[in-house]
This record gives structure tokens, sequence and C-alpha cells, in this order.
């Protein structure tokens, strides 16, 4: 799956209204993210604008619906009448102009098949063996991030070998954000969120009542030996089920239960899915889209996103804020809530809340995020 943050889009029924999507995409072509942009409700949407459309073919339906051609598209400026030259450029204009009604000249056909015969007692059906071309189902590009500093951890911590990320995204919005940690502190910190999940849905054994640090000993205990002898015994025990997307079906955001065996390489039974590493990623829940808006003013957000081996929690700040929810204090706080969100029992986007210990312990442990307060 391409990874190129583009649109693609296949056009069924040429017409005036396909002509006036082909007229819109080149017109706006040079239009600024963030520019009122007369004829646009918005220059992007979720880091998306115009220039991230791209045309990859089109199909031309009979007056019956059926598919009579079908074609792959050339670039948007070969299909363009030389009369219509006019782009968009910011200004005061209050419309986008009457392009000319021969705006799109070419249509690139690759594939033509018989138009029906109409008669005046029947009207003729394609039979199996009409030769209109397959169309293949264009999936969704789920891949949405763009890290601007990451910080890696390959460690171990307690007898379990631990590999995580923490990535700072540039949806927040600040060049200078860096959010790091000692490797030791983020380690510990990833077991402790892994801990919870287990603890609220372990596959294997019911939890009641509060949780002690006696139990996330044994937890890792569990977790370490399962590490050690790769059977599937021993990871049953640290087995646990959560809610997540999957990045690569191509089906958009969508929440479904998911079980676990973490941090584990080899193979699983059929049903379990192995994660060999657990990243943690900050970013702006409004302008991302693999996540859940969970605050009441719709600003604070969370995520969890499965891309092949690699499992992802996002915890969206609530950016509305500008700088103030950047500072270390904050960061920490949506940070001490991941352990509630991958520990929740249903599909819930209930806003999880802050959980003070860990807050402190990130704090106290060297969580730095580069924003200051001026």
């Amino acid at each position: 799956m391409a990874k190129d943050n583009k649109i693609r889009i296949a056009i069924v029924g040429v017409g005036n209204c396909a002509s006036s999507l082909i007229q819109g995409l080149y017109y706006y072509k040079d239009a600024k993210d963030d520019d009122r942009v007369p004829g646009l409700m918005h220059g992007a949407v979720s880091r998306k604008n115009v220039v991230s459309a791209v045309v990859i073919g089109s199909m031309l339906l009979s007056s019956n619906g059926c598919v009579v051609a079908t074609g792959t598209a050339k670039p948007i400026e070969s299909t363009i009448n030389p009369a219509m030259t006019e782009t968009y450029t910011p200004s005061t204009e209050t419309a986008m102009g009457t392009p000319t009604a021969a705006a799109v000249t070419e249509i690139q056909v690759v594939t033509v098949t018989e138009l029906p015969t109409d008669t005046a007692t029947e009207t003729q059906i394609p039979t199996e063996t009409a030769t209109a071309t397959a169309t293949e189902v264009v999936k969704i590009e789920e891949h949405e991030l763009m890290p601007q500093y990451t910080l890696e951890v390959d460690q171990k911590y307690m007898g379990v070998q631990i590999k995580a990320s923490l990535i700072t995204d540039a949806s927040l919005g600040f060049p200078e954000a860096k959010i790091t940690l000692p490797e030791s502190t983020y380690a510990q910190y990833i077991t402790r969120v892994i801990y919870w999940a287990w603890w609220v849905n372990a596959t294997s054994e019911t939890h009641e009542g509060m949780s002690t640090e006696e139990d996330y000993k044994r937890f890792m205990e569990l977790w370490a030996t399962a590490q050690k002898t790769d059977t599937e015994a021993d990871w049953k025990k640290v087995e646990f089920t959560t809610f997540g997307n999957d990045l690569n079906d191509g089906n958009g955001y969508a929440q479904e239960k998911m079980t676990f065996w973490p941090m584990h390489t080899g193979d699983a039974p059929e049903g379990v899915i192995n994660f060999e590493k657990l990243s943690i990623a900050v970013v702006d829940g409004t302008k991302v889209e693999n996540n859940d808006i969970v605050s009441s003013d719709y600003t604070s957000a969370m995520g969890t996103n499965l891309d092949s081996n690699i499992l992802y929690v996002y915890v969206g700040q609530p950016m509305e804020n500008g700088y103030y929810s950047l500072l270390s204090k904050n960061v920490a706080s949506g940070l001490s809530s991941a352990p509630y969100w991958l520990g929740r029992r249903g599909k819930s986007t209930n806003e999880p809340p802050e959980n003070k210990t860990i807050k402190n312990f990130l704090l106290n442990g060297g969580l730095q995020t580069g924003v200051t307060h001026e």
C-alpha cells in the first residue's frame, strides 16, 4: 500500500460533474493550506489538500448503467483545454470564475465494450461473456503519522526485552517540540501501560479489586518467562485483549477487538496477534484521523492502531491551548492516561482519567518536551 498521503480517485460516469472536478483540481492546485480560498470551505482537511487528490482512472456508463469504457488518467494538465489557463491565486475574488465549456478535452480510453442494443420489444442485458473490465476497489490510505522526533528504546527491564518508541508528531505544530525521557524511565513506563491492559483484560485469569505492586511484579515475572521459554502455555499467561484499528486493511478507522501477545516475535496461534514494539505517538488529535475524540470540548483524543508488528497508541493533546499543551506537566498528564485507554473493556470513547502516580513518575524521571513557558 502506498504511503504518499495521496487520495486516489476513480471516476464512475464521465460527464459535467467529472468535468467540474477535473477543472477544480487544476484551478486550485496552487492554493495554500491556510488560504481563505473562495469556492473552498477549507484549504486542507486532516493535512490533505487539493494536490493530494490524484485521478487514477475513469469509467464511462451507457444510459442503462452498463460500463462501456474504462480508462487510466493522464496528468491533469494534459486534459485541460489551452483556453483554460487561469489557476487560483490568493486574492479577494468571490467565485472561481467561469471556465470554458470544453475545458476537459480528452479522456484516455483503454478498454471499450460493445453497447447493448435496444429494440422495441426488449432491452438486451450483457451476458457472462461480456468484456466489461472489473473495477478494482481503491483502499483508504490510513498511514498518517509524520514524526519530527522519535525516541527509540530497545533494552531489558526486569528480565523483559522492551522495544518501544515515543513519537513527537509534526501535527502538533511546534517544530521545536521534542519529547524525551531517559530510556530506562520510558522502558518502565511502557511495562506499566501493558501491565494495566493485561490486568483489566487478561484472557487466562480474572482480576478483581485494585492492583498492587506485587501484582505488577508477578506480571513481569510471567512476561519474562514467556519471552525465555517461548511456549504457548507461558504466552497465554500474559495474553490480553484490547480494541484497535488495523492500519493496513484499507477500511478506515474502525476499532475492533484484538488479542495480543506483547513483544513476541515468533509464531502465534490463530486469532492471536503479535506486536514486537509498542509506540506512543503524541499528536494533535484534531488533525489526525485514526483516533477518537474523547473530551467533551472535542479537543483531546486517543487511538489504538496496529501496523503489522507495531502497536501504536495515539495520545492527542488539546492543541487549541497552543504551547501550554506541550508543557512537560501536560504531556505527562496525557501519557499517564495511555494505560487506561489500552485497558478499556469496550469501544468506549470516554476520556480516560489522568493517572497521577504515572504522571509524577514521568516528570520526576526526566520528561522534557523542548517547549517552555515564555
